[in-house]
C-alpha cells in the first residue's frame, strides 16, 4: 500500500532532507517491507512555484536526490509519496505527487471507476488538460478531472465533492492531500475498504523543530499527539488551519 507525508515546518525553519529520509524509513518499517521499491515522488514550493521530483529508486539511495536539499528546506511545505504500484507499469511518470501549475496532489488508494468505465472519465477531462496525462494511473486521471471542474467552478471544495461523487459510482476509497497555491486540503472518503480510510494529523514540536504533520501512519516521536481523521462512507475535506485542528 502507498504512504504520504506531508510536513509544514514552523515559521523561520525548513524541513531538513534528512528528516524527510528518515521519517520515509518509518513508514517503509511500520508495515516490515520495502514500499517504495516501485517508486517515490517530493513535491515542495521553491520561489513560489510548485515543484516536483519523482523516480523509480529508492529515496535514500537516489544519486540525485541531495541536489534538492536546499531547495526543499526552503520550502514552506514538502510532500513525500512513497508508491505501491498495483496494476501500473513502473514508471516515474507513474509515480505521485501530480502537479499542475501551483496546485499538487498525492493519493492512497483506488477508483474501480477507472477500470470499469474509462471512456466516462476521459470524456469529464478537458481536451487541453487530458494532453497533459503522462502516466496510466487513476490517480493521475482523478488529478486532471479534477482540475477541468475546479477551473470551471473556481471553487475547490466544491470541485472535490463534485468529482469524488462522481468517481464513487463504484467502489472508492481516497485518501488525497492537495495544496493549492498556499492552501492545504486532505480529502478523505471511503465506501469499502475499513484499513483505508485514517490520516494521522499532528503538531509537533521538539528542542530543534516544529512541524504540521499529515501522514497515513504516525511517524513522530509523539505518537500520542496524532489525531484521527477517520472519513468513513462520508466525504470530508479538511483545510488545514480550519477544521482539521
Amino acid at each position: 500500500m502507498c504512504k504520504f507525508l506531508f510536513l509544514i515546518p514552523k515559521r523561520g525553519r525548513g524541513v531538513s532532507l534528512e528528516e524527510v529520509v528518515k521519517r520515509s524509513k518509518k513508514l517503509i518499517n511500520l508495515d516490515g517491507e520495502c514500499l517504495n521499491l516501485d517508486g517515490f515522488g517530493i513535491g515542495y514550493s521553491f520561489e513560489g512555484r510548485h515543484q516536483v521530483y519523482r523516480s523509480i529508486g529508492l529515496l535514500e539511495h537516489d544519486q540525485n536526490i541531495h541536489l534538492l536539499s536546499p531547495l526543499i528546506y526552503r520550502s514552506p511545505w514538502v510532500l513525500l509519496h512513497l508508491r505501491k504500484a498495483s496494476n501500473d507499469v513502473i514508471s516515474h511518470t507513474n509515480c505521485h505527487p501530480f502537479s499542475y501549475g501551483n496546485i499538487t496532489m498525492a493519493h492512497i488508494g483506488e477508483f474501480a471507476l477507472f477500470n470499469l468505465d474509462r471512456k466516462s472519465v476521459i470524456d469529464r477531462i478537458d481536451d487541453q488538460l487530458l494532453l497533459k496525462i503522462k502516466g496510466n494511473t487513476d490517480s493521475e486521471y482523478f488529478f486532471y478531472a479534477l482540475l477541468t471542474d475546479y477551473f470551471r467552478t473556481g471553487d475547490m471544495k466544491i470541485s472535490v465533492e463534485r468529482t469524488v461523487d462522481f468517481f464513487s459510482r463504484y467502489d472508492c476509497c481516497l485518501n488525497i492531500v492537495l495544496i493549492d497555491n498556499d492552501d492545504t486540503y486532505l480529502v478523505t472518503y471511503n465506501n469499502y475498504l475499513s484499513d483505508m480510510s485514517k490520516v494521522y494529523y499532528s503538531q509537533e514540536w521538539d528542542d530543534c523543530d516544529a512541524f504540521t504533520v499529515l501522514a497515513s501512519e504516525m511517524t513522530g516521536v509523539a505518537s500520542q499527539g496524532y489525531h484521527v481523521l477517520d472519513a468513513g462512507k462520508m466525504l470530508k475535506i479538511y483545510k488545514l488551519g480550519d477544521n482539521a485542528n
